[in-house]
């Protein structure tokens, strides 16, 4: 069960976010960082003008970086870059593909904003839409990851609001104060997209109805310790949920039953991102801040209720500062790397601008 990094890239600014472009060789990603702290201007790729000026006027700037993977799979390869008022989130739909894919953000001007490709890989804003007046945009989801027709997306500020945004006519169609503090993160039930899951810095894990009154949740979990920065709904299993915190525990959760977990996992650093695998319902890869990227089989089912203590199967160490952004690469083991158990991924971390492409062998597998 050995990792080894392929590729590494120093960007330009502090990267916080990376995503890989369902079923292509695309991934973003993102960048943040306060203006007063670059001394070299950030180069990008000629933009189109119509978020030309909010990036110019923010205090918070950013980047979205396009890399290709090369065809042997092995290297990154830069396809693009546009400027951007700082990067916080970013999530492609899975209702589109190729040259048709759409990369939802979320930026430091308080903005829901959706992209695609033009002709030469370049990413053109689709729209934009203003989530929150004075706060910054911190997380988004989008609904279709299961039910393809859906066209809503979830996102959060550091208000601590949330909003519904339908997509197809670009407008807000539910806001509401979700949270105390920030609004870390925000997700669907991609089994039930009218089930929505928010987590705050004020240590609560929320469950909100989005067909009743949304002045209060329907369920509120105060056993996080900390704040909630990461929750994701298991696209392979229903009623799997998996929630990570500031106190560096990953917890997973049976969703018809929420008052305690199913089980829990010490990570050995905050829990800010987590991903389950696109097909294994078992493989979760998490970001743990001071502690770098774990790769964790979780065992538990919850059909049965059974479950057996989440074992972590990889730690990845190479990244010099926090570790932020993560995602695999591709639906499933990819024997064009070197071995039939060779799994993908793609990782940044923060104040050392890094990019990462490494590959986890799993010698378990058969």
């Amino acid at each position: 069960m050995t990792t080894q990094t392929l590729y590494q890239s120093e960007l330009e600014l502090h990267a916080d976010s990376v995503e890989w472009c369902p079923d292509t060789r695309y991934i973003a990603c993102g960048t943040y960082q306060l203006k007063s702290e670059v001394t070299t201007p950030p180069t990008h790729d000629t933009e189109d003008s119509g978020d030309g000026k909010v990036v110019e006027d923010c205090e918070r700037i950013g980047q979205i970086i396009i890399f290709e993977l090369t065809d042997d799979r092995s290297k990154l390869s830069e396809c693009s870059r546009r400027a951007s008022p700082g990067i916080l989130d970013m999530k492609w739909s899975h209702n589109s593909d190729g040259a048709d894919s759409v990369l939802g953000t979320v930026d430091a001007a308080g903005s829901f904003n959706t992209f695609q490709f033009n002709d030469e890989k370049n990413l053109i804003l689709k729209s934009s839409l203003k989530i929150s007046e004075k706060g910054l945009g911190l997380s988004l989801d989008w609904s279709d990851r299961i039910q393809k027709s859906s066209t809503r997306v979830i996102a959060s500020d550091s208000d601590g609001r949330l909003a519904t945004v339908d997509t197809a006519i670009n407008q807000i169609t539910h806001q509401w104060k979700g949270h105390d503090f920030e609004a870390w993160i925000v997700g669907f039930n991609y089994w039930n997209t009218d089930t929505v899951y928010s987590g705050g810095d004020d240590c609560k894990l929320k469950v909100w109805d989005l067909r009743s009154d949304l002045s209060s949740p329907v369920l509120t979990n105060k056993r996080h310790t900390m704040g909630v920065c990461s929750i994701h709904s298991n696209p392979n299993q229903e009623n799997l949920l998996a929630t990570g915190s500031y106190n560096e525990y990953i917890n997973i959760w049976d969703t018809r039953n929420m008052r305690s977990a199913l089980e829990s996992c010490h990570a050995g650093g905050g829990v800010w991102r987590l991903k389950w695998h696109p097909t294994d319902p078992k493989l979760l890869l998490a970001a743990c801040m001071h502690d770098g990227f774990k790769i964790i089989n979780v065992e538990s089912d919850a059909e049965s209720l059974s479950t057996q203590t989440p074992d972590i199967r990889a730690s990845y160490q190479k990244h010099s500062s926090l570790a932020y952004g993560a995602d695999w690469i591709g639906s499933r083991p990819s024997p064009t790397v070197q071995g039939d158990n060779d799994y993908l991924l793609a990782t940044c971390s923060f104040y050392d601008n890094s990019l990462h492409l490494w590959k986890w062998t799993d010698g378990l597998s058969s």
